[in-house]
Parts: C-alpha cells; sequence; structure tokens
C-alpha cells in the first residue's frame, strides 16, 4: 500500500478491503473502553482536507466557534 493515500482509486481491491478490515479491528478494540482513544497514532500528525466547500463542514465550523 502506498505510503501517503491522496485518492481511493490509487488503492487495489485488496488494499481497499485491508484498510476496512483494520477499521472494523480499530473499532472493536474500543468497546468497552472508556476513553474512545487508541496509542496507534501517538507521536502521529493527523491531516483532515477539504477540497471543496461543504455547507454541513462551514456550518458546523461555525457553530462550534460561536459556542
Amino acid at each position: 500500500m502506498p505510503r501517503h493515500l491522496l485518492s481511493a482509486a490509487d488503492l487495489t481491491r485488496d488494499e481497499a478491503t485491508a484498510i476496512l478490515d483494520d477499521a472494523d479491528r480499530f473499532r472493536e478494540a474500543l468497546v468497552g473502553r472508556e476513553v474512545k482513544k487508541l496509542p496507534t497514532l501517538r507521536g502521529r500528525t493527523v491531516i483532515t482536507m477539504f477540497y471543496e466547500n461543504s455547507t454541513r463542514t462551514r456550518s458546523r465550523s461555525r457553530w462550534r466557534a460561536s459556542g
């Protein structure tokens, strides 16, 4: 699997399935935990980028900023 995923189109079917399988394992690992965090990403930076305007995202950001 590529180190940096820029597009789901770059994944093979097996790679996409592996990502979804990992997500299932992470979800299962959180069941019953008081704090819903895993040490998997400790020491790493994760960034979410939006390339297109999103009314929902913009509205939520404004709502949180005003609260």
